[in-house]
């Protein structure tokens, strides 16, 4: 699939209040995913510290996914070891960009 948009491209989710999406800016290189206060609920306060300690433990590696080839590589934690530490997401096999 390929898109293309004279401005910013807009994908939302099809939930009816329609205030779950990702959008990228005109002449932009990376996604936004929507994250207005005004679309939130059960919001709670985090200890910012005691994220970064969490972090600090992660386990991270650089990798390769099998269909890319070895030759191209990326670097990050393992997604079942960040829902480990923190309990976030919609599985144990992706990290969201929403979440990381």
């Amino acid at each position: 699939m390929t898109l293309f948009g004279t401005g910013a491209v807009t994908i939302r989710s099809n939930n009816t209040a329609g205030n779950t999406g990702v959008t990228m800016a005109a002449g932009a290189g990376a996604w936004s995913s929507l994250s207005d206060r005004n679309v939130k609920t059960g919001i709670v306060a985090i200890n910012a510290l005691d994220v970064l300690a969490r972090v600090s433990e992660l386990p991270l590696s650089t990798w390769s996914y099998i269909a890319q080839g070895e030759g191209i590589r990326h670097m990050g934690p393992m997604a079942q070891d960040f829902r480990a530490a923190f309990g976030l997401g919609e599985s144990e096999t992706s990290i969201s960009t929403i979440d990381a």
